[in-house]
């Protein structure tokens, strides 16, 4: 089997995409051990989403066309008279599912979902040389289960958020494995399938490219300690709870810089938020960051934060990939007892943990370190450590890869 070429389908909702750089690297590192990928996402992906390291997927991936189109509308009708048994039964209990608590609206996204799978299921039902299909996350594992029932091509799916995800039970159950990236989000998907499932269930932790695990340049420090948080501005991220931290140090009078790497939907809001706290001069807002630009500043920085919390429709980070780049270059780090953060992020030990929505005790921890250089790179030298020994992506790589190896000889059987 190691020598035989492997073609596998990667579901997308929209690839690429800045805010999930561990899908693409998980792909390059895949081809570079020689499976075949063939990238398939509902969505296109916006320019400002395209960046040097994932510009050249944007080209190599196939996308659905829009979904009142022609190719849409002849899918339906042609599996809907060659498998009628199949494609009714797949929407009837879809339809009939109930939507986890929170997130109301994957129930009424169904029909859109039951729409586009269609069309995909008649696409790879017509490329025989895809031997297996792989969702990089549980809410796209939905779409690889439709496509199942209605081309009977097998499937597995990634798992990293620590939130639920429409059928995610059934859909583990009639998968061929699940990978999750921390034991918390492991034993929800273990939890949720039926009694009597033997899907196997792997712990699959997120890897990083060797280059981060390069010397840092502690020239690149300033005098005054430099705290950075990067992340998507949406409510899990926590951004406008760590602006009201800062502001807390700023009322102590305690002496720092932040650099704020990111973008999104509340980034009005943020900066509505550093204004009332009077943190224009202290705080840097740089938007999303190339890769190499993104290393720099973390070399540059002291302290990484992230104020982890839960969003109004439950949505909770379960291992943030910013993270784990922060502790590869040596940053001790500053966040949340919240969701897979403690597996990362031992408390006292690589950063510090805090209750979820505790202002006071957020500042309380960011100050220890500001305060404290010969703590910090105590800190810092323990999370490289870590990350050197846990988190490298040749290995991360190399799991996937016996994965599906193994999901493709079960299948040839």
């Amino acid at each position: 089997m190691s020598g035989e070429n492997i073609k596998i389908a990667y579901l997308h909702v929209q690839f690429p995409k800045l805010s999930e750089t561990f899908v693409w690297r998980e792909v390059e590192a895949l081809e570079g051990l020689g499976i075949d990928i063939k990238n398939i996402s509902l969505k296109r992906s916006f320019l400002n989403e395209l960046n040097d390291e994932n510009r050249r997927f944007a080209s190599e991936t196939t996308y659905l066309p829009h979904f009142m189109s022609g190719g849409m509308i002849y899918s339906h009708l042609w599996l809907m008279f060659r498998r009628p048994m199949e494609y009714f039964r797949t929407a009837f209990r879809l339809f009939t599912s109930r939507y986890p608590p929170g997130n109301m609206w994957l129930g009424i996204r169904k029909p859109l979902i039951f729409w586009r799978a269609v069309h995909l299921a008649r696409l790879i039902d017509d490329d025989k040389t895809i031997r297996h299909i792989h969702a990089p996350f549980k809410y796209v594992g939905l779409v690889a289960w439709i496509v199942n029932r209605l081309t009977g091509r097998s499937y597995s799916f990634s798992s990293h958020f620590a939130t639920n995800a429409l059928m995610v039970g059934r859909v583990a159950a009639d998968a061929t494995f699940v990978a999750t990236s921390s034991e918390r989000e492991f034993e929800i998907i273990k939890s949720a399938m039926p009694t009597g499932a033997t899907t196997p269930v792997r712990i699959v932790r997120l890897g990083l490219p060797e280059e981060y695990f390069a010397d840092t340049a502690a020239s690149k420090k300033s005098d005054v300690p430099t705290i950075i948080s990067v992340g998507r501005f949406i409510p899990k991220k926590g951004f406008i709870l760590l602006m009201r931290a800062l502001g807390e140090l700023t009322r102590r009078s305690v002496d720092f810089k932040a650099v704020i790497v990111g973008d999104g939907p509340m980034k009005g809001d943020i900066l509505s938020q550093a204004a009332r706290f009077g943190l224009e001069d202290r705080v840097t807002f740089t938007g999303y960051l190339e890769p190499v630009r993104l290393r720099d500043a973390l070399d540059s920085s002291d302290i990484f934060s992230l104020f982890c919390t839960y969003g109004p429709d439950g949505d909770v980070d379960g291992v943030p990939a910013s993270m784990i780049e922060a502790m590869a270059r040596g940053l001790p780090t500053v966040t949340t007892r919240i969701s897979a953060l403690p597996e990362l992020i031992e408390d006292g030990e690589v950063g510090y943990l805090v209750p979820p929505g505790d202002v006071t005790a957020f500042a309380d921890a960011l100050e220890k370190l500001i305060k404290n250089k010969p703590l910090r790179e105590k800190m810092g030298d323990k999370a490289r450590a870590k990350a050197r020994r846990e988190s490298r992506l040749s290995r991360q790589a190399g799991e996937m890869k016996e994965l599906f190896e193994t999901a493709v000889r079960k299948d040839n059987r």
